[in-house]
């Protein structure tokens, strides 16, 4: 039988997820260019927006899992190495799959056919809130909740073409720029908004950072509080 996967673990991989995101935004920025027959090893510039917007998705997905991973195993009684306890409203899930069968009211949950909603980070919060005390570890999605729930808006707009989904990157879009106009420029994509400075609503420490990298700070902070670690390097200040 292998070996169970511990708290701890699971967040060692998302942050190597996230590292692995960084270094691909990293590796393509040089070789932006508007006209690639003028440079050698190039990449069309929307082509390079292209990889942002994947680098972001995949983090984003990696996020929604951690959540996911972590919540079922703190349900069944597991603990960080560090920081207080997590907390149980009640009585702790016999297994994994039965932390399942009680997030989802579903004896019979399976998950090649179910699916829990924490991609949504104001229903993560209130399961939190209900099932841990004070919410655990989790009650530092409280604070940054507008940030997620913006994260999740640009997901959308990239995995669907929905007329909501583009007014929703629309409004998020714009409250990050702050345009003269008022407007987005036509066919204005993500991985665009991503790689613009980060000069609004992730603070002063931030300003230096691309949107992309602000996001990947975010998650990495927020990860570091929801499974605490002795001597964890917590990103930038709140």
């Amino acid at each position: 039988m292998p070996k169970a996967i511990t708290l701890s673990q699971i967040l060692t991989n998302f942050k190597k997820d996230i590292q692995s995101a960084r270094k691909l935004v990293e590796a393509v920025r040089p070789l932006a260019a508007i006209d690639t027959s003028k440079q050698q090893r190039s990449l069309h510039i929307k082509q390079v927006y292209r990889v942002v917007e994947l680098a972001f998705l995949g983090v984003v997905s990696e996020w929604e899992s951690f959540l996911e991973e972590t919540f079922v195993r703190y349900l069944a009684g597991a603990q960080a190495s560090s920081g207080a306890p997590v907390v149980l409203s009640a009585g702790k899930a016999k297994n994994i799959g039965h932390s399942y069968q009680i997030i989802s009211q579903k004896p019979d949950y399976d998950s090649s056919s179910h699916y829990l909603k924490f991609a949504d980070p104001k229903w993560t919060l209130s399961q939190a809130s209900f099932f841990f005390v004070n919410a655990g570890t989790y009650q530092c999605l409280h604070a940054n909740m507008a940030r997620l729930l913006e994260a999740a808006k640009l997901r959308n707009r990239a995995a669907h073409n929905s007329e909501k989904c583009k007014a929703d990157f629309k409004e998020v879009a714009i409250s990050y720029l702050m345009p003269t106009s008022g407007k987005l420029s036509q066919g204005y994509r993500l991985g665009e908004l991503l790689s613009q400075k980060a000069v609004r609503h992730f603070g002063a420490a931030a300003h230096k950072d691309e949107y992309v990298e602000a996001f990947f700070k975010l998650y990495e902070r927020l990860a570091n509080k929801i499974v605490p670690q002795a001597n964890s390097q917590s990103g930038f200040p709140a």
